[in-house]
């Protein structure tokens, strides 16, 4: 009778306490590396049984809401910052692309397909790219490959955020000189102009709240997401069961595709997700809308940390050398991939190369940074407010192409040939 609940007590433990080490540590310390890890020490120590938890019905609802997820994904898409970002968005798909002919190509050659297949998808993206690759690994029987995208999921923001601030300090602060000597110039032109009109006024700091450049980079302003159209009907009609009803039809028809197109569903799923939102069939943020985008995420991650329990002592140190070397592969992919682009479109590699990287951490960790560079180099709050302005949109847009859009294609894509 109690054996469910207190099952789901020690699961939601496993993931509470990993999600608030992370919030403690600003996201340095990943939350699925410790919800994995206690998990697995649960299983090990026999305090959880990995066939009951699979029985589980938390993880029955995380199988049944995955398409769904991925879907909401695709009712996020937000067409205007894409366009406004484009030259940022092929940043983000170069280094995506550059770490998946690395990975594959050359990471084939030394621990072999299948291993570097595993891993191509999440070190490319996050979550999801990771969700649909243990999935596919579990359902042909290579639950010996299933800790490789797990171990790349737990230890990619590891690697990718400090090298992406080390850029980003270093462009902020070269914005931060250029943007003080541009309105030294400017004050001095005003004042000029209202000495000659004979004002003897010191004019007006042009700088402003906004300030000099805020606009660059395609002229974004904010980093507010466009929400798009409104839907077709009223919104009092998009009650939480038909908001879900829609998600689940939609899932239905990706499922039915994936099986004759032979693409994984969860590519689908985006695709249907943007589609519907585009035609205005469903709201923008759908689950939001529904009121159960929070248990969605809850269940869904919990699918990912407990794919780790068939891990045995001996598969953890076997997948330890093709992490490792998926681990240098990934990101020196995406960064070459990121600075190409960027010489090739004119871009400062100083904050072209975060942009791609974003692919290692995305959101939020790409916010965090951002915050972090801001208030390190800003000598006032106009400033900050006016750098982590200028710096925050293409990080978000590069996060957006690779973590929530890019990487569930390359991923649903090559676990299709596996």
């Amino acid at each position: 009778m109690y054996a469910p609940i207190i099952l789901a007590l020690g699961l939601l433990l496993c993931m509470a306490v990993g999600e608030i080490i992370a919030n403690l540590t600003r996201a340095r310390i990943p939350s699925l590396l410790i919800s994995m890890g206690l998990y697995l020490i649960a299983v090990w120590s026999g305090l959880l049984s990995q066939d009951a938890v699979n029985d589980h019905i938390l993880i029955a609802a995380g199988n049944l809401l995955t398409g769904v997820l991925i879907m909401h994904l695709g009712t996020m898409m937000p067409m205007s910052t894409l366009k406004i970002q484009y030259k940022y968005v092929l940043v983000a798909l170069a280094g995506m692309i550059g770490a998946v002919v690395l990975v594959v190509g050359v990471g084939s050659l030394i621990i072999g397909y299948d291993a570097s297949v595993a891993g191509a998808g999440p070190v490319a993206g996050g979550f999801i790219a990771t969700l649909i690759s243990t999935n596919r690994l579990t359902e042909i029987g290579q639950s010996a490959l299933v800790p490789i995208p797990a171990l790349i999921l737990a230890l990619q923001q590891i690697i990718g955020l400090p090298i992406a601030i080390v850029f980003l300090r270093r462009y902020a602060k070269t914005w931060v000189a250029r943007r003080s000597a541009e309105s030294s110039r400017t004050q001095l032109i005003v004042d000029a102009a209202a000495r000659a009109a004979g004002t003897g006024g010191a004019g007006t700091d042009a700088d402003g709240a906004r300030g000099i450049g805020y606009a660059d980079n395609g002229g974004n302003a904010t980093a507010t997401e466009d929400e798009g159209p409104a839907p077709l009907l009223p919104m009092r009609l998009y009650s939480p069961a038909v908001v879900l009803l829609l998600l689940l039809t939609g899932t239905l028809a990706a499922m039915w595709i994936g099986e004759l197109t032979g693409v994984s569903y969860s590519l689908w799923c985006l695709v249907l997700g943007f589609a519907l939102r585009a035609f205005r069939v469903l709201p923008s943020r759908s689950l939001d809308q529904a009121g159960s985008f929070g248990f969605a995420t809850v269940t869904v991650t919990l699918v990912v940390i407990v794919a780790v329990g068939s891990i045995t002592p001996a598969n953890l140190i076997s997948a330890l050398v093709p992490t490792l070397v998926i681990l240098i592969l990934g990101p020196l992919g995406i960064a070459l991939g990121g600075l190409v682009t960027a010489r090739m479109l004119g871009l400062d590699r100083n904050l072209a190369t975060p942009v791609a990287l974003t692919a290692l951490f995305g959101f939020p960790g790409d916010f965090i940074i951002c915050q972090e560079v801001a208030e390190g180099v800003a000598r006032n709050e106009a400033e900050r407010e006016a750098l982590l302005s200028h710096i925050f949109p293409p990080m978000l847009i590069g996060g957006f192409t690779t973590v929530t859009t890019g990487s569930v294609v390359v991923a649903s894509v090559l676990v299709s040939t596996l």
